[in-house]
């Protein structure tokens, strides 16, 4: 029953966010469209924004994720946006009501573990302390929030893939010279 609720959740709130901007949604209206109780709702999430949280991962997951079902960065980054451009209206429904702080913290949240092992992948990273490998991928999360939030800026015009591509390009050749500068004592 606990799955079943959470599925019920979980599409009432994409339904919801289809249609009107992530700070109208409101619990009430949400029960209320869901057929369920306040409780079960509450029992699930401890807040709207949690709700939002937990949707976030899920739909990042399958890019972002250990999990995910695509070989390479590269492909998993484009596959992502592209599912944005079909989900247009959802996606500006939550990035227009969230504040860039809001933001910023779901985007590092979720990409910290995704660059971690990408950057913990590379053949020189065994030699670096923890410290490096997180500030690497701090870094590396600066440039994507960046290219995420260019990308959003100009209405998912850009052409996914050559602009993911891009970014790889960049990203790759950042991390290999960033991994290999901190095994030297440069970082």
């Amino acid at each position: 029953m606990s799955r079943y609720t959470e599925k019920l959740i979980m599409q009432t709130f994409g339904e919801m966010l289809d249609e009107m901007p992530f700070d109208k949604i409101t619990v009430s209206a949400l029960t209320r469209r869901s057929d369920i109780s306040h409780n079960t709702f509450y029992y699930h999430y401890s807040d709207i924004y949690d709700l939002l949280e937990v949707w976030i991962r899920r739909e990042i997951a399958p890019f972002l994720g250990e999990d995910r079902a695509y070989p390479d960065w590269e492909s998993a980054m484009k596959a992502m946006l592209k599912t944005w451009q079909q989900e247009e209206r959802r996606i500006y429904h939550v990035f227009y009501s969230l504040s860039r702080e809001q933001l910023e913290r779901h985007v590092y949240e979720q990409a910290e573990q995704f660059f971690l092992r990408q950057i913990r992948a590379q053949p020189d990273a065994a030699r670096l302390n923890e410290n490096q490998l997180r500030r690497i991928s701090d870094f590396a999360r600066y440039m994507f929030f960046g290219f995420l939030m260019h990308f959003l800026w100009n209405k998912m015009k850009d052409d996914v893939d050559v602009s993911v591509h891009d970014l790889s390009v960049l990203l790759s050749s950042f991390v290999t010279h960033a991994v290999e500068d901190a095994g030297a004592g440069m970082l």
